[in-house]
């Protein structure tokens, strides 16, 4: 019999260390999982952070583009009414004809021209630039 108590005692303290190293196990993967979905929880803010900003910055985007399309358009149809004005002028005066109206046309067209080209040079000196 009192094999039969050793026995069962022994049997006890191996299920009771048993019933601890899962304890100890469980409290583990408990951290673990605390961990894994904290990282979660903050990696979905930061994703929403992120999607936010990158809203922001595409409106930005879209708007100097916008803007860059017609600044081109300002400066190349500017440079055609000067191109204009400069054959205008030219052939006033190969005609030996009376030439200030054309002259004063070709100096107002110059002057859009590099009015468009400032109003160009300082849209892309403003420029916002993302990620450079």
């Amino acid at each position: 019999m009192a094999d039969g108590s050793i026995t069962v005692e022994v049997s006890t303290q191996a299920a009771q260390a048993e019933l601890q190293r899962l304890r100890e196990q469980n409290a583990t993967l408990k951290r673990d999982l605390v961990y894994a979905r904290d990282g979660l929880t903050k990696g979905r803010t930061r994703m929403r952070e992120d999607i936010a900003r990158l809203t922001a910055e595409n409106a930005v985007l879209t708007e100097q583009v916008r803007a860059l399309w017609h600044a081109l358009a300002k400066v190349l149809d500017a440079g055609n009414r000067e191109a204009a004005a400069t054959m205008s002028m030219q052939n006033a005066c190969e005609n030996f004809s009376d030439s200030s109206h054309e002259r004063k046309a070709h100096e107002r067209a110059m002057l859009a021209a590099s009015d468009a080209e400032r109003e160009a040079h300082v849209l892309l000196a403003t420029l916002k630039r993302f990620g450079a």
